[in-house]
């Protein structure tokens, strides 16, 4: 008898232990399927980034810089690959060195130069940048976590799945280690390897957050030069994404539209 009762035991151990594994694979499956959604989204919010992006910065070099001076190139019927020749500034007077070489055969274009924009409309026109781009970001991302939210709470109360509210957190952390880790890997090889490593790369690979790291940079343009400070900060932009998943799937879950409500109150 004693051992039917151990039998028994070990053979409901195992139908139980089964059906955890099934459902713990279940739900990391659902888990990482969602995580690698997001991943896309940041992609698609990142290719959206990078041409906003550029817009603006013409916009701003258009509106806020003058032209000061032309760079001059020119080519030859010997040798048509175009060389540089030199640069004239407007303030320096007349261009005295375009005749000369005009005369020596060259055929001259003269595309313009601009001067720089000042440092307040630099930092104003990264900072609206970056706050469109992240808004972006965060648009994309809490659609897809708010749905995903309210599609568990559905099968929570119909289905008999699990209530895990932490969800919308876990898939937002999935999501962003591929940027976290590059970010932790370039920290500890800042002296050696990666003393080099440029951050205008970084940026682009993380291109919603683009103009957000550029301020934080300074004047830094390799990550060597970075302060831990300034590393600091970079982290803490990359846990945005995290934050919103998990404050998405949460509001989803319990059907709480932020748009509805700005509406509702509104009228």
């Amino acid at each position: 008898m004693q051992e039917f009762v151990i039998f028994l035991a070990f053979i409901l151990f195992l139908e139980y232990n089964d059906f955890y594994m099934e459902s713990a694979g279940a739900f990391m499956k659902d888990i990482f399927k969602k995580s690698l959604k997001i991943f896309y989204l940041l992609f698609i919010a990142s290719l959206m980034s990078f041409f906003l992006i550029i817009s603006i910065n013409v916009i701003t070099v258009i509106a806020f810089t003058e032209e000061i001076g032309y760079t001059a190139y020119g080519v030859t019927e010997e040798n048509q690959e175009q060389v540089e020749l030199y640069t004239h500034y407007y303030a320096d007077g007349e261009d005295t060195k375009k005749e000369e070489y005009e005369a020596k055969g060259y055929t001259i274009t003269t595309p313009s130069l601009r001067s720089n924009p000042s440092k307040t409309t630099d930092v104003v026109s990264k900072s609206l940048a970056g706050i469109i781009c992240l808004i972006i970001a965060i648009t994309i991302t809490y659609a897809e976590m708010w749905k995903y939210g309210d599609k568990d709470r559905t099968a929570v109360k119909y289905k008999g799945q699990k209530e895990q509210k932490s969800k919308g957190f876990i898939v937002g952390i999935i999501a962003s280690i591929p940027a976290v880790l590059f970010l932790l890997i370039l920290t500890v090889l800042k002296s050696g390897a990666a003393k080099s490593f440029s951050l205008l790369l970084y940026s682009i690979l993380n291109t919603y957050l683009y103009d957000f790291i550029y301020l934080i940079a300074g004047n830094s343009t390799v990550f060597g030069t970075l302060s831990i400070w300034q590393i600091l900060l970079i982290l803490l932009l990359l846990t945005i994404i995290p934050i919103v998943c998990g404050i998405s799937y949460i509001l989803g879950y319990n059907s709480f539209s932020v748009s509805e409500k700005i509406i509702y109150k509104k009228n």
